[in-house]
């Protein structure tokens, strides 16, 4: 299918800038009345109070970090926790603490009584992706990874190629990827269930983050239907291709650069480097993924090509055909407005709850003090920070002389924690561990995320249309919380806001106590000059 490349700026008139998000009656969306800079903003409609939760929203699009899920196993719908404690800590051991695996493997039977997070579904593909439900798992299945799932592919597929090009590079293109899948799913379900028994009998619907039920409700549809969806994508490919496009336009109404355009702001030459290189990236990523959803260059191979042949593959491919330009869109506006996710470890409470409720000593302590121990050795080894570790090790041939000199580094980093009572060997307890993320949602480094003594973390990015709308403010009136052990993002005030105010997150923890310099040193990395009421006063 051939088509013309997306035109993204012509949709005026088409649809208002609220299109995605949900309605409230907390908020209105309107340009700013004096700064023209700031755009677009949220802004209250009513009197709220503070610690006033007045808006929930799941992401239209998310991934777990890849780092992260060598840590942490996590749906990967929600990113809720999944498994038992047991389980993992033995991933955390294995990926960060290998040593100590064969201590932990003999520990007594009933050691993590009654500690199931949530049960574990596997992706039927194979990948190793897992799902805390069926319902996690079908919504999933059917929005975008029945066209990414790698299972069954060998490494010389183009997708996989694709997602290896991914981890080198960036996993803002795998999320792009993963946007452009749903969005095209979107529009098969909004042009095509209309002819379904049983479909809704609605105009089209642009909302791309709908709630659980509802979510699950569409996908439940397009795997029943999955036949007759074929049959009438085929029918009306030219129609879902313009519903597709809308769709788009929609997404990229949201603050957005071509992905190649943000990079390091180093200036001229270096800076058109850059772009080069990052345009480069974007073409082979695009040759990549119409070759693994159009079918092209893969007749060959012994698996065949699985994703070519899910309903809408034909359209998903055409728009990597002819362009970069619409996986750079995307790329640029999850770059730009994509909100960090965080969902607390359900360990930390559990080993909260083990070291105050049983009455330890003996053996038990020993386990628990051991366990403990070796958590702090596996989350220093994850962060790169084991003193004397050399970076040539990792290229050096797996000698016994270098396997006894890790363990002997490993064993002198865990006798660091040995006379260390547990309790010093878990974070605070807080009264709400609703995992608040310490960025309102922009990106940061992940050793400054991880907080001292605790067990990972989930830690993802996601791409929230409320949050898109949120201005930055170095006196924020909101704060992001997850609630709920998922992904799933609630607002909250700081502080009584009046009507009419504007509903504002930092972009920068802890920026209500810098100074003018230091906080545009701060959101220098974000691009703008802030023009917040702090900012703008003295102007």
């Amino acid at each position: 299918m051939a088509t013309p490349a997306l035109s993204p700026g012509a949709c005026a008139g088409e649809f208002s800038p609220s299109t995605l998000l949900g309605s409230s009656p907390y908020f209105v969306m309107q340009k700013h009345p004096r700064v023209e800079a700031r755009g677009f903003g949220l802004y209250s409609a009513m009197a709220l109070p503070a610690g006033f939760r007045f808006y929930e929203e799941s992401p239209a699009c998310v991934l777990q970090h890849a780092m992260n899920k060598s840590l942490v196993r996590a749906c990967c719908q929600c990113q809720r926790v999944v498994g038992h404690a047991g389980a993992q800590l033995r991933h955390l051991f294995a990926a960060a603490n290998p040593e100590v695996l064969s201590d932990f493997d003999h520990l007594p039977s009933g050691t993590f009584p009654d500690s199931c997070f949530a049960p574990v579904i596997e992706c039927p593909g194979g990948c190793g992706e897992v799902y805390c439900s069926q319902e996690c798992q079908r919504v999933h299945l059917e929005r975008s990874h029945r066209f990414l799932c790698v299972g069954p592919l060998s490494e010389t597929h183009p997708l996989v190629a694709f997602k290896r090009l991914c981890l080198e590079q960036t996993e803002i293109l795998l999320l792009a990827a993963e946007a452009i899948c749903a969005v095209v799913t979107h529009a098969v379900e909004n042009v095509c269930f209309p002819f379904l028994s049983g479909g809704p009998q609605r105009p089209a619907d642009s909302s791309l983050c709908d709630g659980v039920s509802e979510a699950a409700e569409r996908a439940e549809l397009l795997h029943r239907e999955h036949s007759r969806v074929r049959e009438l994508v085929g029918e009306n490919a030219r129609e879902v291709r313009t519903e597709a496009e809308r769709l788009f336009r929609v997404l990229l109404d949201f603050a957005h650069d071509r992905w190649e355009f943000l990079g390091e702001d180093e200036g001229g030459l270096a800076e058109a480097s850059i772009a080069h290189e990052r345009k480069d990236v974007l073409d082979l990523a695009c040759r990549q993924l119409f070759s693994a959803f159009s079918g092209d260059g893969t007749a060959g191979l012994p698996e065949g090509n699985p994703a070519a042949q899910q309903p809408g593959a034909q359209i998903v491919a055409s728009f990597f055909q002819q362009s970069s330009e619409l996986l750079s869109r995307i790329a640029g506006l999850l770059e730009k407005t994509n909100s960090h996710v965080v969902v607390a470890s359900p360990l930390n409470a559990f080993f909260r709850g083990w070291l105050a409720n049983a009455p330890l000593a003996g053996h038990s302590r020993d386990v628990l003090a051991f366990l403990l121990r070796e958590k702090e050795v596996a989350m220093i080894r994850a962060l790169g920070e084991e003193e004397d570790e050399s970076d040539e090790e990792d290229e050096m041939e797996e000698t016994p002389e270098l396997v006894e000199r890790r363990r002997q580094r490993r064993d002198l980093l865990s006798s660091r924690f040995a006379d260390v009572p547990c309790e010093a060997l878990l974070p605070e307890s807080t009264a709400d561990e609703k995992a608040q993320d310490p960025t309102c949602g922009k990106g940061n480094r992940i050793r400054e995320l991880v907080r001292p003594h605790a067990f990972p973390d989930v830690h993802g990015t996601g791409f929230y249309p409320s949050i898109g709308r949120m201005n930055h403010s170095c006196a924020p009136n909101v704060r992001l919380e997850f609630p709920y052990g998922t992904n799933r993002v609630a607002l909250v005030t700081t502080r009584p806001v009046q009507p009419g105010e504007e509903l504002c997150i930092s972009y920068v923890d802890g920026i209500e106590t810098m100074s003018a310099e230091e906080r545009e040193d701060a959101l220098e990395v974000f691009g703008f000059k802030c023009s917040c009421d702090v900012c703008y006063r003295p102007r």
